[in-house]
């Protein structure tokens, strides 16, 4: 994992907090126990929320659409379940005042009920909060290269931020 958590950017895990990497097939996710709510930290095998959703899906069932953040147009990181049935990233969640954790210690869902809807994208955030979201990745644009999963018409507002 480039960049080390998911959520916080740290690459160092510690004794109390150490850092957990999902094992789920071509699964990237690594994040701290902290920063994910994970209430205790597996002997064996960890799978992220989106890997554990997926593998209890139907084959075939499943796609990359099906685990898209409705606070950002991305599709991968460390997603949790909403309120609202979808997925959104912790990070999103932390940096989107309206957005709340329903249980604080395990993270989710993610209470999406106090977040504006505005553009007409079915559950989907208005296009002012896409905006600084796109702030956010463009701070955050130089820790790793995810560049390549970004939408078109995100490419395009930062194609400064990733050398476009």
């Amino acid at each position: 994992m480039v960049g080390g958590c998911c959520v916080c950017a740290d690459e160092n895990g510690w004794t109390d907090n150490p850092l957990i990497y999902c094992d789920g097939e071509n699964c990237e996710v690594a994040v701290h126990q902290g920063c994910y709510g994970i209430q205790e930290v597996p002997e064996g095998e960890w799978f992220c929320a989106k890997c554990s959703s997926a593998a209890a899906k139907v084959p075939g069932g499943a796609n990359e659409a099906t685990f898209c953040c409705q606070l950002c147009p991305f599709d991968y990181g460390a997603l949790k379940k909403t309120d609202r049935g979808g997925w959104a990233h912790v990070i999103c969640a932390l940096y989107i005042p309206e957005v709340r954790f329903g249980n604080v210690h395990s993270m989710e869902p993610v209470i999406l009920s106090d977040v504006p809807c505005d553009n007409g994208r079915d559950g989907h955030i208005g296009d002012e909060r896409v905006q600084k979201v796109e702030r956010l990745l463009r701070m955050r644009s130089s820790l790793c290269d995810w560049s390549e999963f970004a939408a078109p018409e995100v490419r395009k507002n930062l194609g400064g931020a990733i050398g476009e």
